[in-house]
């Protein structure tokens, strides 16, 4: 299994920035959900194992996402994902840094676990493979 966090480094590109240069925050937002998800896959657990293994959904509850530094065309950003496995819920942090190590996004996105349309448990698996650190 990959080590956590989970790290991207990527230069932002005309694909992703806006008209000003600057990192579009709708790709931003898609970035970081794809990353969030992504953790949960580099341990083995897509969306459709769980739902087939456990029987569960996850549906995000809650997005927070916070600019505090431009980022502009050619430059590099470090996204670096965890997760904090509640009762119910998964919440994946997330921070951007530039490359002098400032921090530009941070970021969490609250997933519940539901069976039969209630919140239920997350698995004792998926919480000791994503608390490992």
């Amino acid at each position: 299994m990959p080590k956590l966090p989970r790290k991207l480094v990527l230069t932002i590109n005309k694909t992703i920035a806006d008209h000003n240069n600057h990192l579009n925050f709708l790709e931003a937002q898609q970035l970081l959900r794809k990353e969030a998800w992504g953790l949960l896959e580099d341990q083995g657990f897509s969306r459709e194992t769980i739902l087939e293994r456990y029987h569960l959904r996850l549906f995000v509850r809650h997005i927070n996402i916070d600019y505090t530094l431009e980022l502009g065309l050619g430059d590099t950003v470090t996204i670096l994902t965890t997760a904090v496995v509640g009762k119910t819920s998964i919440t994946f942090k997330q921070v951007a840094h530039n490359k002098q190590g400032k921090t530009a996004i941070t970021s969490a996105t609250t997933v519940v676990a539901v069976n039969n349309k209630r919140p239920t448990p997350i698995p004792t698996e998926i919480k000791k493979q994503l608390t490992k650190v």
